[in-house]
């Protein structure tokens, strides 16, 4: 029987983090990503803990080929700052000083497309199916 990848994340996302297998975390990262952005956009991701998780999202979209995704991390990640801040409290500090709007207005449009010319709930079932 195939998993429900947004059941999982449910079940996944109010954990400790620390304690989740590579796998679930995978999920919970992608799960993260997708409830942020389409949410509130990237600044809200990247603001809230979801954004601890964009190295992960990043990785876990490459080792699925999604490259389209992997690019847009890419972008976003970029626009908060190199090096990436995981620390959210060193992130949310560095968000403060880009213009959100601005940095992050045309990435969360393209999400928005890539959303729907990819089946991202595809990848999150078979993500569940490993956790």
């Amino acid at each position: 029987m195939n998993a429900d990848g947004w059941t999982v994340y449910g079940e996944l996302v109010g954990r400790d983090w620390d304690t989740l297998t590579d796998s679930q975390l995978a999920l919970v990262a992608i799960g993260e990503l997708r409830s942020e952005v389409n949410n509130g956009g990237f600044d809200q991701y990247f603001f809230n803990s979801g954004g601890d998780l964009a190295p992960t999202a990043r990785a876990t979209a490459s080792d699925a080929g999604v490259t389209a995704l992997v690019n847009l991390l890419d972008r976003a990640m970029a626009a908060v700052g190199s090096p990436f801040k995981i620390d959210r409290n060193e992130r949310q500090a560095a968000l403060a000083a880009v213009s959100a709007h601005e940095a992050f207005d045309s990435l969360d449009r393209e999400f928005c497309d890539l959303e729907t010319s990819v089946n991202l709930d595809t990848l999150m079932n078979s993500l569940a199916g490993n956790a």
